[in-house]
């Protein structure tokens, strides 16, 4: 799966036309490949893409260390989160602008994905998504 595709999947239409940029920004060695760890990495977050975007023009072989590692960076990422609100996580993350638009829609399958990938537990997700659409 190229990385356009990735992030055709993992961003909001929104977001995409900022994330592709982003991505795109990478120009070291191992491009494409390089570019799709980092979009593996980021799970839909524009600050997470640029987070690992900075770690690759440091050293690229990290982003693909991790990418291949990708559940210990999701605990990593998980652990991050854990204390957090889940304001806090929806901001940490950005993905607090795809919330609110999908709560305005009353989109509960991208209200569900986008609390998913801030590590919401599921038995805690329909209470949130209650809460914010009044369903």
């Amino acid at each position: 799966m190229s990385y356009i595709d990735i992030l055709k999947k993992e961003f909001s239409l929104q977001d995409q036309e900022s994330a592709i940029k982003v991505i795109e920004a990478y120009d070291g060695l191992e491009g494409d490949r390089v570019r799709e760890a980092i979009a593996r990495l980021a799970s839909g977050s524009l600050d997470g893409l640029c987070h690992f975007l900075d770690a690759a023009n440091r050293d690229y072989r990290d982003v693909l260390y991790w990418s291949e590692s990708e559940l210990e960076a999701r605990e990593s990422s998980r652990q991050t989160l854990s204390g957090m609100t889940v304001n806090e996580r929806l901001h940490h993350t950005g993905q607090l602008e795809g919330f609110e638009s999908a709560v305005k829609a009353k989109d509960i399958d991208a209200l569900r994905e986008i609390l998913e990938r801030c590590f919401i537990g599921s038995e805690n997700i329909d209470a949130v998504i209650e809460k914010h659409t009044n369903t």
